[in-house]
């Protein structure tokens, strides 16, 4: 297996590849996008010059977007690891992934892109708004967790001697959670 991960260290989006390719346990090479002639060469693999931009030299693809990257990698790793394999199960997990990038990850790369940006060119009323974003949408994380937690102490009490059913609605609904496993190594790329 040949990957690259074309890639900054600053951008979110590209945290989710990365957390996806340690999870799978997949080898990788990363590289990483800086300045001017970075975003060129990263051009002529995707025009967009958006990261993350996975290839699989192996494969010849050449693929952008950080969903796309981590369903990819699920796929190479065998499937069902990062999205379930049931229908609804899969339906919550690309839920919530979306909802994590529209939510979470945009309005977080929006106030570190104002912190990078020149004083005279800072936009407090855009840091503002993704500030009040987050806070909103963490109330709503706060909310699903708890239900979650929940679901599960309820499931724990009631157990017979039938192995009990997961529940598709919350049960691996974050990428790269999975009872027993260690996510460490991912999250300290954040």
């Amino acid at each position: 297996m040949n990957l690259v991960l074309h890639q900054h260290p600053f951008a979110s989006y590209c945290q989710k590849a990365l957390i996806a390719l340690y999870e799978l346990e997949l080898p990788f090479t990363s590289h990483q996008v800086d300045g001017l002639e970075g975003r060129e060469a990263l051009a002529r693999l995707w025009p967009m010059a958006s990261i993350p931009v996975l290839r699989d030299e192996d494969a010849d693809l050449t693929l952008p977007e950080s969903t796309t990257v981590a369903e990819y990698l699920d796929g190479l790793a065998g499937g069902g690891r990062l999205i379930p394999a049931d229908r609804a199960g899969a339906l919550q997990a690309r839920l919530w992934d979306r909802l994590a990038d529209g939510h979470l990850s945009t309005p977080m790369q929006t106030i570190v892109g104002d912190r990078l940006r020149p004083d005279d060119a800072k936009d407090p009323y855009g840091v503002e708004q993704a500030r009040a974003g987050l806070d909103r949408f963490y109330g709503v994380l706060d909310d699903r967790l708890a239900s979650c937690r929940g679901r599960a102490a309820r499931r724990s009490r009631s157990r017979t001697a039938r192995r009990p059913r997961r529940s598709s609605t919350c049960a691996r609904s974050t990428a790269g959670t999975r009872p027993g496993t260690r996510t460490s190594r991912a999250t300290t790329a954040t």
